[in-house]
């Protein structure tokens, strides 16, 4: 124990440090042709607004062009400072009474400019390691097209390794969760992207590396250590809780040994990735604090406790509020899931496929709550911003599609 605790906090330095000093060099790139591309997304911003609806009345079809707009502006704000501590402030430009959005499309007319700088700290902000590269070569637009051809490939790549490793009844649980996450929205928005990519990724490396998942179940906790990392570097706390959920939940189902086996993997996975989410998020605020002039620290506590609360400004909402409006959100692809759900029955009852119960794994049930632990545990978040949060639930309708599958197997 004492030595995997070792090796866990040396993977952790190790990932702090090279995740500071990549933001340190990104930080060192010019920002002069970024903030040309970024004037250009302020056409883009102007004409759709800051929260577009793709389908006009249904929120769930809702972009973030607004946080957008804060990682465009966290992207092109002219250092003020050395970039060390820059890197750690993640500073931008506002101006009193607009949003990001606004401010842009303001000073893109000439009308306006920023005249307050103000630090972001409190988020390792890793999305800039690609983002300001993009946007020294690429405009809004055609980075919009880059990413949602990444997830399409993803996708795809996933998919054929189903097929490859003879594991075909993951296909539809697998399609249901990711257009239950809906992917022309995940194609539009900087902010989806990173939580939805690592996702995937997931899935490619545990289909590649199967063999060493099975022989080694240690590798399971280094994984998720890791990916809690990686997504507490890379997100916004959008739907981080995706990146641990649907990956366990496969290797859950292809390794599946006893009940005890299964939730002692099932809780080791998700203290591995909550270590890692913590630690890494929490490894920001003191460095930025240490560093830098700003107490970081202060701010960020200030926003947990609230996040941890359920109530969107003066109006509280109680724990089965916030999951209902969660499970609310997406209502025809929810009734979509749910014909599957049905088909996959009827058919297997037509082909008089009799219910194998022993192969109900407690585990992949365990990661179907998932999502609603998130809900209560993050209310005040998930409340307010259930239009995105929703997508944890894809979680839920992967395990049970698989679970109901596998039930009906033969022997």
């Amino acid at each position: 124990m004492l030595k995997e605790i070792k090796n866990l906090l040396l993977i952790f330095i190790t990932l702090v440090a090279v995740g500071y000093l990549a933001l340190v060099c990104v930080y060192a790139l010019p920002t002069k042709p970024i903030q040309t591309n970024v004037m250009e997304a302020s056409n883009i911003l102007q004409m759709e607004d800051s929260h577009p609806e793709l389908i006009y009345g249904h929120q769930d079809t809702m972009l973030d062009n607004l946080t957008d707009s804060i990682m465009m502006n966290i992207a092109r704000f002219e250092k003020e400072e050395n970039v060390f501590q820059e890197a750690l402030l993640n500073k931008r430009v506002m101006a009193h009474g607009l949003m990001d959005s606004e401010l842009l499309a303001e000073e893109a007319a000439g009308k306006i400019a920023g005249d307050e700088a103000v630090s972001y700290g409190r988020y390792w902000h890793g999305y800039l390691l690609y983002l300001k590269p993009f946007l020294m070569v690429f405009n809004y637009g055609q980075i919009r097209y880059f990413i949602g051809m990444i997830q399409l490939g993803l996708f795809v790549s996933v998919v054929y390794l189903f097929v490859k490793k003879n594991k075909a009844s993951h296909i539809i649980p697998f399609t249901a969760a990711y257009f239950f996450l809906n992917p022309a929205l995940l194609s539009l928005s900087l902010q989806y992207f990173p939580a939805s990519v690592l996702t995937m990724l997931q899935f490619l490396v545990l289909l590649l590396q199967e063999e060493k998942y099975r022989e080694n179940h240690k590798r399971w906790i280094y994984h998720f250590f890791i990916v809690g990392c990686l997504i507490s570097y890379f997100d916004l706390l959008t739907y981080p809780l995706l990146t641990l959920g649907m990956p366990l939940t496969f290797l859950l189902v292809e390794n599946r040994k006893s009940m005890k086996d299964s939730i002692v993997r099932f809780l080791q996975s998700c203290m591995a990735w909550g270590a890692g989410y913590g630690m890494m998020w929490g490894s920001k605020w003191i460095l930025a604090t240490l560093l830098t002039e700003e107490n970081i620290i202060k701010d960020a506590l200030g926003n947990v406790l609230i996040r941890v609360g359920a109530s969107d400004n003066e109006v509280k909402a109680s724990f089965v509020q916030v999951i209902m409006k969660n499970i609310g959100a997406n209502k025809l692809c929810l009734l979509t899931v749910v014909l599957v759900f049905i088909g996959i029955i009827l058919y297997c009852i037509l082909k008089r496929r009799s219910i194998d119960f022993g192969k109900l794994d407690f585990g992949v049930l365990l990661c179907a709550m998932l999502p609603f632990a998130w809900y209560v545990a993050v209310s005040n978040h998930s409340y307010i911003h259930y239009w995105f949060t929703y997508r944890i639930l894809a979680i839920s309708i992967y395990a049970i599609l698989i679970c109901t599958i596998r039930l009906f197997e033969s022997k």
